[in-house]
């Protein structure tokens, strides 16, 4: 009588193989899914997640801020330095559905981040018009601050600029620091821009375009996840593949004999 494959497949020796097939399976399934977590990114800010946070929850002092941290408002107690006002050009105002251009009116400021002092970059105001700007940030040259609450968005830095004048073409916190300073001075590595607070009354308040929340598939990792499976899939073939084979001497042997 020829021997069945699930004959062959329930003897001890077959069982064994088949637990340890199911051991590499479970490490390849694993590798596959610890891919998966690597694979879908979600990016943008949900409606739910908008409120004002603190700004220590977010930001850590010499590090890049995290993608799912911008776009974010944050909250903090700050003292404008309006000795330290610069001008971006480049800037682009969001009126649904359009963009305008313009420029921001940036100063320095002081806050107490974690105990400890630390400055910070504030985008205060936005115009179309350059001299309109120019004539804002001269008649808030000097002027004496106190400290008061802040609400604002999270952003990132950007590259260096042109500088000419008092006019930058881009927000580099690198560029920015070294106008700011003479010596080095601890500076947060984000910048944000005013919601409430500092607004000079003869500009307008900076509006940005909030990227809605999305998912994001890193389609390299998706395709080393898949592998994985692929590879978790063929063990289990593999250990089928040894007791179909197992058979087929049997059978063969038995005719043999015949």
């Amino acid at each position: 009588m020829k021997p069945s494959w699930l004959g062959i497949a329930k003897r001890p020796k077959w069982i064994a193989v088949l637990f340890a097939m199911l051991l590499v399976a479970a490490g390849f399934a694993g590798l596959a899914q610890w891919q998966l977590e690597r694979t879908f990114n979600t990016v943008g800010i949900a409606e739910a997640e908008l409120p004002e946070v603190p700004i220590e929850q977010l930001v850590i002092p010499a590090q890049p801020p995290r993608q799912d941290s911008l776009d974010r408002l944050v909250e903090f107690e700050a003292t404008v330095d309006y000795s330290e006002l610069y001008i971006v050009s480049n800037r682009k105002q969001f009126m649904d559905p359009e963009l305008i251009p313009g420029y921001w009116l940036i100063a320095n400021s002081y806050l107490e981040f974690d105990g400890q002092p630390q400055s910070l970059t504030l985008a205060l105001g936005f115009s179309e018009d350059l001299e309109q700007i120019q004539s804002v940030a001269e008649s808030l040259e000097n002027r004496q601050s106190e400290p008061e609450n802040i609400i604002g968005y999270l952003e990132p830095t950007e590259a260096p600029g042109v500088l000419d004048g008092n006019v930058v073409s881009s927000l580099s916190l690198a560029q920015l620091v070294n106008l700011y300073f003479d010596e080095p001075t601890p500076h947060l590595p984000t910048f944000v821009i005013v919601q409430q607070g500092p607004v000079p009354a003869q500009l307008d308040m900076i509006k940005i375009d909030i990227q809605d929340e999305r998912v994001e598939i890193n389609w390299l990792t998706a395709f080393y996840a898949i592998e994985w499976i692929i590879f978790a899939l063929f063990a289990l073939y593999f250990w089928f593949r040894l007791v179909s084979d197992e058979r087929m001497r049997e059978i063969e042997a038995l005719a043999d004999l015949d």
